[in-house]
């Protein structure tokens, strides 16, 4: 049972993003280096489309939560990145690495095998440099002074020549990583977590201007993401060999490269601080545009569900369970965080969450301990630290029925009922711009209105007649049991509607319940899209109704080859020493007795419950005290089916109970880790020593 609710935890925590992008933001905190492993473990660092679908869900639910509550100007994403953002980051940049090597590995071979590149912007590092360079070719001193400033080394025209020539150079590498990066493709999971960063800001920063937006959103591609790989290519990976070391003068290089890129994607340009490099402004502006229409781009990709064409029914057609590998220490922090913040991660009493920590109780690694000795045999020599890094395959089940998304709500569903009645009602009622949508209701029905309101349900009728499935059976909103609902009925059923929403706070009558004719309004404008939607969905789903038939078909033949299989060893089992039979049997085949008689080649075995109680297959008797032991007989019958057993109890020779066993269910108690069993509703029986003394006593094994 605790394996069991383990494992639909870890199922709602890896489906449901609610819970962990809650846990992101208690506090509280936990350490965020447990947290990034508890999520990159939860989803096994994204190792296939549905697990990637999932921690792409999780980054949004957690982005937007951070964004709506923790980020209050453009300049803190700057500045100080969010959690979820380095989360983001890390999980394409160490788990993504492939894309990014590909991309960055030949511009940064390039620039390293580059031996006569020196790339050096600094005035008076040039000018050290080349007084160093006159000193050590002459012998002599140069005869100038050693310390001096920025605008005294620009008057020298040596530096002036050696500072252009460094300028070049830095031009002609920063375009050529420039124009490798905006016709990259990038990984799509860090491309849709810059779609979703880019709706967070334009929903909390309305008034900002969509440049400034896209420098945040490049701030995430180049600056978090791109730029600490050009820094230090070793670090990330990036070299071709692994015994490659940069020099001194190379990670300058790549630092002046990254710099400018980096001055390129934020527009910044030089000030006066640095004269010389004012004629680059030119060229940041150039860059930073391209860039601007890359991140723009990068923006615009299609969301998770149509890119992995997964859906909510997704899960229903999978052969294979979904697993995880997880640490024992992992899985018990993980149980003691949503104990100790239960409140903020499950704040809905009716969320199952609250079922499954009720029944695992306090958060124990000695309890699994315990689990694991008695599946080890009881081999308990290793302590609870070594134990807690033991990492296990857990399983991950579904709760019953939670496989598919629950249906909308109640008062969603009677939102969308009035909405649909308001749509016939209103184009036959309405008659002036001034009216309310209260007073159109309240207000008397005419024989007009009514004829008008008649068309409209013809109209409705015959457009559901011709596109309705012949199997489908649809509910008409605008009849009951006596026909057709007049228009007067229509009314007064809306007004008892919107009364029950208000109540609800889906509308509000000080303003005429404007938000459900905002929501209309906004169902016309979008008709096309949710068409379209519609038409996606259908194919989605009979996609998904093809994938389960392919699975209802495997899992018969599965079914259908296990039972030949069970059956056979049934019928192996039935044979003991010298092929004689252990249970009745038609010997329709045996010369020597052509009349078909049941014999039956193994007797009955009588065993006192003490003896039972001996060897272990005997625990208890109810009611029963140890000293009357001795008086109580069980007898073991085969029966006439293959694997079938009839155990009798006797108390001093008198018969009291008995009950039919099937071999087939001891085995199924014994796979779920079943230890005893009742027999009788009085005797406690354990499973796998009555296995054994079955097998010993009547197969031979």
């Amino acid at each position: 049972d605790r394996l069991k609710a383990y494992q639909q935890m870890f199922y709602l925590l890896q489906t449901d993003p609610n819970y962990v992008a809650r846990l992101l933001f208690v506090s509280p905190a936990p350490k965020p280096k447990f947290l990034e492993t508890l999520i990159f473990t939860l989803y096994n660092f994204g190792g296939n489309r549905r697990e990637e679908y999932l921690i792409l869900k999780l980054f949004r639910t957690a982005l937007h939560h951070e964004i709506q509550t923790k980020v209050h100007s453009l300049e803190e994403i700057v500045k100080n990145t969010p959690l979820v953002l380095r989360l983001v980051v890390n999980y394409n940049r160490y788990h993504r690495n492939h894309t990014l090597k590909r991309l960055l590995s030949p511009l940064i071979s390039q620039v390293m095998e580059d031996k006569h590149l020196k790339i050096n912007t600094s005035a008076t590092d040039v000018y050290k440099s080349w007084i160093s360079q006159v000193e050590s070719e002459t012998g002599k001193p140069a005869g100038l002074p050693y310390d001096i400033t920025t605008e005294a080394a620009l008057e020298y025209e040596e530096v002036q020549k050696r500072l252009d020539k460094s300028i070049t150079a830095l031009k002609r590498y920063t375009k050529l990583f420039l124009v490798s990066i905006v016709k990259s493709k990038l990984p799509y999971s860090i491309l849709y977590m810059a779609k979703v960063l880019y709706s967070c800001l334009c929903e909390k920063f309305a008034e900002c201007k969509e440049k400034e937006l896209l420098k945040t959103v490049g701030n995430l591609i180049y600056y978090k993401y791109m730029n600490p790989v050009i820094i230090s290519p070793d670090r990330f990976d990036m070299l071709e060999r692994k015994d490659m070391t940069l020099t001194n003068e190379q990670r300058r290089n790549l630092a002046h490269i990254a710099k400018l890129l980096q001055y390129s994607s934020s527009k910044i340009g030089f000030g006066a601080e640095n004269p010389h490099m004012e004629k680059v402004n030119d060229f940041i502006i150039e860059c930073h545009e391209k860039l601007k229409e890359f991140y723009a781009v990068c923006c615009n990709v299609n969301e998770p569900e149509v890119e992995y064409n997964i859906d909510q029914y997704s899960d229903a057609t999978l052969i294979a369970k979904p697993n995880i590998y997880i640490s024992l220490a992992e899985i018990c922090d993980t149980h003691a965080l949503l104990l100790d913040h239960k409140d903020t991660i499950i704040p809905n009493s009716g969320d199952p969450m609250h079922g499954i920590l009720s029944s695992l109780g306090p958060a124990s690694l000695s309890a699994l301990h315990g689990a694991a000795a008695a599946e080890d045999g009881g081999g308990g020599g290793a302590s609870l630290s070594a134990l807690g890094r033991t990492e296990v395959c857990l399983v991950l089940n579904p709760l019953s029925g939670s496989q598919l998304d629950k249906d909308m709500s109640d008062t969603d569903r009677l939102w969308v009922k009035t909405k649909h009645l308001l749509f016939a009602i209103l184009p036959a009622v309405h008659t002036s711009d001034k009216q309310t949508l209260i007073g159109l209701l309240k207000s008397r029905t005419t024989g007009e209105q009514e004829d008008r309101y008649n068309e409209i349900l013809d109209l409705k009728e015959q457009e559901s007649q011709a596109s309705r499935h012949k199997d489908l059976e649809v509910f008409d909103i605008f009849r009951d049991d006596e026909g057709r609902l007049p228009l007067e009925d229509a009314k007064r059923l809306v007004l008892k509607n919107m009364r029950i929403l208000e109540v609800q706070g889906y509308t509000s009558s000080k303003d005429g319940c404007q938000s459900i004719i905002t929501d209309i309004a906004r169902d016309i404008f979008n008709q096309r899209e949710h068409r379209l939607n519609r038409k996606r969905e259908l194919t989605r789903l009979r996609r998904t109704k093809t994938d389960l038939l392919k699975k209802q078909t495997y899992m018969l033949d599965q079914l259908e080859k296990y039972r030949q299989y069970t059956l056979q060893c049934l019928a192996n089992m039935n044979k003991a020493g010298n092929n004689k039979r252990v249970h009745f049997a038609t010997l329709q085949d045996d010369r020597n007795d052509r009349k078909g008689r049941k014999v039956r080649n193994k007797s009955a075995l009588k065993y006192s419950a003490t003896k039972l109680y001996d060897k272990g297959v005997l625990y208890t008797i109810e009611g029963l005290p140890p000293s009357q032991m001795k008086n109580v007989q069980f007898v073991f019958l085969p029966l006439e089916e293959e694997g079938h057993f009839q155990i009798s109890a006797r108390f001093m020779g008198v018969d009291m109970e008995s009950v039919k066993i099937d071999i087939q269910d001891l085995l199924k108690l014994q796979y779920e880790g079943v230890s005893v069993t009742d027999m009788f509703g009085k005797a406690k029986i354990n499973v796998n020593l009555l296995l054994y003394f079955l097998n010993s006593k009547f197969y031979g094994r």
